[in-house]
């Protein structure tokens, strides 16, 4: 998923001022945790210089480690890489507060001459100790909460692509078993068994492996490529005896029991391609199915739009196949229109199918 990275949405606007100011509320009497000679209020102004020296230097720490978080959340997933984001937050969170110790202390020390002993090794350390401390508190808060949205999130992708798998295989098995799909295919068959009987045979066992497929597929999220293929010819062969020359498919694809693929999400772009394009033995609609380099399944046709469109157009087709590769594959669906044509590339799988 591309996931589809889940990461925490940047600070909002109207609430940076707010968090800037409770920051610095916070960061200014945690000084005095580290000096503790400091609490004597007979130096007044140097009580204030400590004071907005730890503010500023819980701002750095607290709105850099934010962003710093944020950055690696949107490299790396804490749902797909734990480890590796973790290592990366463990080296961010050590290098960049002894840096930005080191440069706030530093102009501190060039504006009030404030902490001189920074010029020093053991100075440097000295400053660099509480600034890891306080990373350690914030980035323990800011990676505790990252991982809850992140947990919290795949929760509910994974109710939403239930109900989108739900909904696709209802949809699929919909359009195979509905009274049009079997009107026109009982009316098929029944002239064919008048004028071709092989033919006739042929077409009973071709729509039998239809039903069956899409039965068993019920249940199954991914499928190897090669059972699609072989469903996908028995439906093609079905539609080219209805459409007869108006028809045409170009079926390439490769023969590979690794590869995987979303159950009839093919098939649903062909049906779509029927659905919505006039074919006619003149200007015969031409259907294309191949592979790409790039790991792609493409499916194209033609585009002879239909004048009027019988019965209420279904507009789950497309967006419920990205809705469910969104969640098989990093890859997105592709849908081009170049008005000549219209292509579909959706990513081909390489997980193991669910034989359960």
């Amino acid at each position: 998923m591309k996931s589809d990275d889940l990461t925490c949405k940047p600070v909002k606007k109207r609430n940076l001022i707010k968090e800037f100011i409770i920051v610095a509320l916070v960061g200014f009497p945690m000084a005095f945790l580290f000096c503790r000679s400091c609490l004597s209020f007979s130096n007044i102004e140097l009580l204030l210089k400590l004071g907005i020296y730890s503010s500023t230097i819980w701002i750095v720490m607290w709105f850099g480690n934010y962003y710093i978080s944020e950055l690696i959340d949107s490299k790396v997933s804490w749902l797909k890489n734990p480890v590796k984001r973790l290592v990366l937050g463990i080296i961010a969170y050590i290098v960049y507060p002894i840096v930005g110790m080191y440069i706030v202390t530093w102009i501190f020390y060039y504006l009030w001459n404030f902490n001189s002993d920074v010029t020093t090794l053991a100075g440097t350390l000295k400053y660099g100790i509480p600034a890891v401390i306080i990373t350690f508190l914030i980035a323990s808060f800011l990676s505790a909460r990252q991982f809850f949205i992140a947990w919290r999130q795949l929760a509910v992708n994974e109710e939403k692509i239930k109900k989108e798998a739900i909904s696709s295989k209802y949809e699929s098995l919909k359009n195979q078993v509905s009274p049009h799909f079997l009107f026109n295919s009982l009316n098929v068959l029944t002239t064919l068994v008048y004028e071709d009987q092989d033919l006739a045979a042929e077409f009973i066992k071709k729509l039998a492996n239809v039903y069956r497929y899409v039965l068993d597929m019920k249940d199954k999220e991914v499928v190897k490529l090669e059972t699609e293929i072989e469903f996908l010819e028995s439906y093609a062969f079905l539609q080219k005896i209805r459409h007869t020359e108006g028809l045409e498919f170009e079926i390439d694809l490769p023969e590979s029991h690794s590869i995987m693929v979303a159950p009839l999400a093919i098939q649903m772009l062909v049906e779509n391609a029927i659905k919505h394009n006039a074919i006619s033995k003149e200007k015969p609609l031409k259907i294309r199915i191949w592979m790409d380099k790039s790991g792609y399944i493409i499916v194209s046709n033609n585009l002879a739009k239909k004048q009027v469109r019988q019965g209420t157009p279904s507009h789950i087709g497309l967006e419920n196949i990205r809705e469910r590769f969104r969640f098989l594959s990093d890859k997105p669906v592709i849908v081009e229109n170049t008005g000549k044509e219209f292509i579909v590339k959706i990513p081909a799988l390489t997980m193991e199918p669910d034989y359960a």
